[in-house]
């Protein structure tokens, strides 16, 4: 989905720094919702259909 390849290197380190932050504070903390939402963003932004 997402073509260039530092795009898809920044998405996969900010995805295994939230899967490691759920395991943590927990999926309900304002932050690591914050950074998920971000991670989503960023794939929509850089996806191509």
């Amino acid at each position: 989905m997402v073509r260039d390849a530092y795009a898809r290197s920044l998405i996969f380190d900010l995805d295994t720094s939230i899967q490691a932050l759920v395991e943590r504070p927990g999926r309900d903390d304002p932050e690591t919702v914050k950074l998920t939402g971000i991670y989503y963003n960023l794939i929509r932004y850089w996806a191509e259909v």
